[in-house]
């Protein structure tokens, strides 16, 4: 039974190191796991009157239906001064 694991990377860098780790976890999960490194760099700020009134962006729903179809969440991010880089923090809300 395949697995669908999203992979959120907490940075923008091109060459960030949390980015090099991501692209290289697939190599140690079993075959039947499959890692997916979901973009979150190209997120509006995360508004609620977008839900509230209706207008959610494209780029929201392209992520919200992305997620749906995943099973697992794993996170590859540096720490930034002691808590999550904002680009993850908006992403999960």
């Amino acid at each position: 039974m395949s697995k669908n694991i999203a992979v959120l990377v907490g940075s923008l860098r091109k060459d960030s190191f949390s980015k090099a780790v991501a692209k290289n976890l697939s190599k140690l999960f079993p075959a039947d796991f499959n890692l997916e490194v979901i973009e979150i760099g190209d997120l509006p700020l995360y508004n609620q009157d977008y839900d509230d009134l209706d207008q959610v962006p494209a780029a929201y729903t392209t992520f919200r239906e992305k997620m749906l179809t995943m099973d697992a969440v794993l996170f590859v991010t540096p720490e930034y001064n002691r808590s999550v880089p904002a680009v993850l923090k908006n992403a999960l809300d």
